[in-house]
């Protein structure tokens, strides 16, 4: 049972830190975020030090606000993932961006 509620809290940290290095490469703010989630900037904190868990609505939220797949800040799908695979997915949805930024730019010309 400790191993159970230790891999757990370790999935929790892994989210957080997950959900908060997002945040930092996408330069928003941990108040604004809050704000965007309808959380306390301390509720915030609290889940990306994996201290607090985030729900389904938020993790939607979140996820549509980072711009990223809501699966990815679930506690099933990053298990089995490595900070590499993580890291790669990230890029992968960057370089997705910016190719449909470089679409809009030429629709508008």
């Amino acid at each position: 049972m400790k191993k159970i509620i230790e891999s757990i809290t370790n999935e929790k940290k892994r989210i957080g830190e997950f959900i908060c290095s997002l945040r930092k490469n996408k330069a928003i703010k941990q108040v604004n975020l809050a704000s965007d989630l309808n959380v306390s900037q301390a509720q915030l904190s609290r889940i990306e030090c994996g201290e607090a868990n985030i729900t389904k609505p938020q993790q939607v939220k979140l996820a549509e606000i980072l711009n990223v797949e809501p699966s990815l800040l679930n506690l099933e799908r990053l298990k089995n993932m490595s900070e590499s695979e993580a890291i790669q997915l990230i890029l992968n949805k960057i370089v997705q961006i910016e190719r449909d930024i470089e679409v809009i730019k030429k629709q508008k010309r």
